[in-house]
Order: structure tokens, then sequence, then C-alpha cells
């Protein structure tokens, strides 16, 4: 038989033990994230010529460069230069870090691209993606090239 003590101490163990296993559930549970202020970058300066068919873009990258994976270059056609008009891509070139028509030195990057039709304007933007895929897509402003260019 049990005693009045031990019924105390038996339920308390239960009852510690319930506790235990409610409370082993609770906390905050979320997946490792980059450190965005460590790992994240932008575009600090984008400059460009255009020649022909050939789109030289250079630009500057600020913070964790090195987290820079792929560049996108979008571009889309139009006469006019609109800033305060929506950009909506039309097409879209993605190049690799190790693609030819990319040279890094440092922080600045130089994309040549030479498959735009001449004499036609279009507006356009670069997209740069980063190594950690849980961080959103940077893109550039967005810059129109004249058909008179």
């Amino acid at each position: 038989m049990y005693t009045t003590g031990s019924k105390y101490a038996l339920w308390a163990c239960i009852a510690l033990l319930g506790i235990l296993l409610l409370t082993t559930g609770c906390g905050l549970k979320v997946w490792p994230s980059p450190l965005a202020q460590e790992d994240e970058f932008s575009w600090k300066e984008v400059s460009f010529s255009f020649s022909d068919t050939c789109l030289t873009i250079r630009a500057t990258v600020e913070g964790a460069y090195d987290n820079l994976a792929r560049v996108d270059l979008e571009w889309a056609p139009g006469d006019e230069d609109c800033p305060s008009c929506p950009f909506q891509a039309r097409e879209t070139r993605s190049f690799a870090m190790s693609d030819p028509e990319i040279t890094r030195q440092g922080q600045t990057l130089t994309l040549l691209f030479c498959q735009l039709p001449p004499h036609t304007g279009f507006r356009w933007r670069i997209v740069g993606h980063n190594v950690h895929a849980s961080l959103q897509p940077v893109a550039s402003h967005v810059m129109y090239v004249g058909e008179d260019e």
C-alpha cells in the first residue's frame, strides 16, 4: 500500500514528467539563416557604354561582394527614358561569375553583352543573386539606352 506521502510524491513525479514532456516542444525554432549585414551586397555605382550591338556595364559592388553568385541582365524595348515608369523585363540573360563576359577586379565588375539590336532604344538593369539563396536578389536602378546611341 501507498502511504499519503508516497502518493503525493508519485503525483508530483507524474506532474513533473508531464510538464517536461509538454514544454520540450516550446521555444523558437527557425532554420539557420545568413547574417544579413555580413552577407548582403548592393550596387554602389553602375555605368555603361553602348557601341554597335555591345553593352558594356561597369558596376561597383558594396558589401559582401564575394557573395555575388550570378548577375542577370534584364532589358525591355522602350523608346523613351521614363524613370517613373514601372520596369517590366521582356528578356533576361544570366551570367555566372565564371562566364567570359564578366571580369572582376576587387569590388568592380565589368559585363560585356553583344546581342542587343542596334538603333533601338531599350531600358535595362542588372540583378545580383547572392550565394545564400535565402537572401533576396539585388536590382540596380533602371537605365536607358537611346536609339541614337
